[in-house]
């Protein structure tokens, strides 16, 4: 990966969050909060009323299917600013300064549009496609608890279909994955440019890329284990609300310190591909000679011209 390597890029990114841990929550906290807190309320707001899962699987459903796009929709808009700020932080940090939410946002005027179409992009893309790829499943799925013998015979092609929809997915994911950084930190350009930006610079580092998604990811889920499990323990015996609560509380905390590791290690990814190689080594030829010293008659003392064989003063052979 460029000259930094997989372990240079995830120390470095917990290092920098850790070190500037209250930076990073008074930046791209407030807006992890304010999704968990939007988040919690349409919880609150559609969940209560929901219908009991058992006696009516359909209808709860539906209902459930309401509050989750909504969620989503917040989740995207705050995500998008906290993706935003911590980007522009862990440059700030890189060069030696620490931005807050006005400098930040200031220097990003002319730019935000371009990152957030950009980010969207980079996002939705891949997502429609495992969608697309999880809607042959779900349709056979269905036709199956009708005809087990017409599910027995397409199941396979569908889960390969599937499979290809996330190998894809994942590839362009992979391809487009310092797009967003290059869209919040460089001039000003088209959505395509900057695509094409990130899929030059991740060229031949795609791997390496996937394994430190890979490990945030066990990283996060971990953590997100740590956070929640007890909670879900404890309240076991109560309502669904008050569990989906509980598991919203505890995902935003794992947000808090996960959230801006993930972006530090995308800037410091893109900083180590998007930095100039170093210039190739040429060799410097030693220096010449300084020509020989002036020569002098060792008879008379008198000046010897270059190159002459007799004093031109008293005639003595000097050699050539």
């Amino acid at each position: 990966m460029g000259r930094m390597d997989l372990g240079q890029v995830l120390s470095g990114a917990f290092r920098i969050v850790f070190d500037n841990l209250g930076l990073y929550v008074s930046t791209m906290g407030v807006f992890i909060v304010l999704e968990g807190l939007v988040g919690a309320l349409v919880l609150v707001a559609f969940l209560s009323d929901l219908p009991d899962p058992e006696a009516s699987p359909a209808l709860f459903l539906a209902n459930l299917a309401a509050p989750t796009a909504l969620a989503g929709v917040a989740g995207f808009v705050f995500t998008l600013f906290a993706v935003y700020f911590g980007i522009v932080v862990t440059d700030g940090l890189l060069r030696g300064e620490r931005r807050g939410l006005s400098q930040a946002w200031a220097m990003g005027q002319g730019r935000f549009g371009h990152f957030a179409v950009t980010l969207l992009v980079t996002m939705l893309v891949p997502m429609l496609l495992i969608v697309g790829g999880l809607a042959p499943l779900f349709l056979t799925l269905v036709a199956g608890a009708a005809s087990p013998e017409a599910f027995v015979a397409v199941a396979p092609l569908v889960f390969l279909s599937l499979l290809g929809a996330i190998v894809l997915a994942v590839w362009l994911y992979l391809r487009w994955y310092v797009a967003p950084v290059a869209a919040a930190l460089e001039a000003p350009g088209a959505v395509g440019d900057r695509l094409s930006r990130s899929r030059a610079l991740t060229q031949g580092s795609r791997l390496s890329i996937l394994g430190l998604l890979v490990i945030l990811a066990i990283v996060g889920a971990i953590l997100s284990a740590i956070a929640t499990a007890p909670l879900s323990l404890a309240l076991g015996g109560e309502s669904i609300l008050v569990q989906a609560l509980a598991q919203q509380a505890g995902g935003v905390l794992v947000s808090l310190v996960m959230t801006p590791v993930g972006v530090a290690a995308a800037v410091l990814v893109y900083a180590s591909l998007a930095a100039p190689a170093p210039a190739p080594f040429v060799p410097v030829p030693w220096p010449a000679p300084p020509p020989s010293a002036a020569r002098f008659c060792p008879a008379c003392g008198a000046y010897l011209a270059e190159g002459a064989a007799f004093c031109g003063a008293c005639g003595r052979s000097v050699g050539p």
